[in-house]
């Protein structure tokens, strides 16, 4: 009986430590995120044959690569990876955890307290981060609000009726 005890906590360490080292770190808001789709797509791009791909085939695959695309006004998903070993076999699985255990957490409700979500997963040398960040950083400007109308800015039309060329 001792053995079994002994044999069953043995496995049970065994499986929380293979559970750990999948595990992503997560910080900042907590919840299910409503834009968490967008996280997926991001990691499409820098784990797929696009985005990270292309700057690794021009600059080398040590270089760490950042991608984020615009979700809405001020609201942004973005990941980052990088690597001290050239390789990046965990990208597609690191991504998938962060996502799963930090964007997809249905135990409480989302509140977007601090508009910031993020997960981070490092292992074997390879590191990565995904986050859904709302920042005035990341404001755009609609084109009236910039002064732009198509591609001349305002303050470069000349309304002087004394100007040469302007009979």
């Amino acid at each position: 009986m001792a053995l079994r005890l002994t044999l069953a906590f043995f496995l049970f360490l065994l499986l929380s430590i293979l559970d750990l080292a999948n595990a992503a770190d997560c910080s900042g808001d907590k919840g299910e995120h409503p834009d968490q789709a967008w996280a997926w797509d991001v990691r499409q791009s820098m784990c797929g044959d696009n985005g990270c791909a292309l700057q690794e085939a021009d600059q080398g695959s040590v270089t760490p690569c950042t991608l984020l695309t615009h979700i809405r006004n001020r609201t942004v998903a973005r990941a980052f990876r990088s690597t001290t070993t050239g390789k990046y076999d965990n990208c597609w699985d690191a991504l998938s955890d962060a996502i799963s255990q930090c964007f997809r957490d249905t135990s409480v409700p989302y509140a977007g307290e601090t508009g910031n979500m993020q997960g981070n997963w490092e292992s074997s040398g390879e590191s990565y981060w995904i986050q859904i960040l709302t920042d005035d950083e990341f404001v755009v400007m609609e084109p009236a609000e910039q002064g732009i109308i198509g591609a001349v800015e305002m303050e470069q039309v000349d309304n002087d009726p004394t100007t040469p060329g302007r009979e």
